[in-house]
């Protein structure tokens, strides 16, 4: 078996990191060119590769980048935020949590659209859980729900979904009935074989 001496990074060169992506990174991750474009650094709406030469990034709002590669004012924040607590459950309440619950709220900010997949089954207060949702939404704002089906379950003998981080099994009567008590409605229900 040949071994190689790992290379630094920051140290590579255009023609290696495409090497070493084809030798290394499954085809499932692909680019979406023919020839891979390795980039070094991003700010704000521009991107360098690894030769320097300098592009303007019109794929910016995938998600989180939609403020800009390296937004100062967001890095800052994320830093100094990771210097005191990097990532909690929602199991548990945070202060900058309820103070931007606070600030939409004050903002009369509400959702048209919330999804919550594979989460019902998860908290121990399923009712506080739906309710936050019913408020989160506007008059005609709609929540998808995604959850493994206790009939399913029994049926099909999936017995390896029953695990600690599980506080319930649900059947749609339940979710029905748990909706109902929260102000919200069932109108769409489409079973998603797994």
């Amino acid at each position: 078996m040949a071994t190689t001496t790992p290379i630094a990074a920051g140290k590579m060169t255009r023609e290696e990191i495409i090497r070493m992506q084809k030798q290394y990174i499954f085809p499932a991750i692909s680019t979406y060119f023919s020839e891979p474009l390795p980039l070094e650094r991003g700010h704000m709406q521009h991107l360098w590769d690894v030769d320097g030469k300098k592009y303007l990034d019109f794929f910016g709002g995938i998600v989180t980048v939609s403020l800009g590669h390296c937004n100062p004012r967001v890095t800052e924040k994320t830093k100094a935020q990771i210097d005191k607590l990097q990532h909690v459950s929602t199991a548990f309440v945070t202060e900058p949590m309820v103070a931007l619950a606070e600030k939409l709220v004050a903002q009369g900010k509400a959702a048209d659209l919330t999804a919550g997949n594979n989460v019902l089954a998860h908290v121990p207060d399923i009712n506080d859980f739906v309710g936050g949702f019913a408020r989160l939404l506007k008059p005609a704002g709609v929540s998808t729900f995604e959850f493994p089906h206790l009939m399913r379950l029994v049926e099909d003998c999936q017995f390896d979904t029953i695990y600690h981080e599980h506080f319930s099994y649900l059947s749609l009567t339940s979710v029905h009935r748990i909706f109902k008590d929260n102000g919200m409605s069932v109108f769409d229900v489409e079973h998603l074989p797994t």
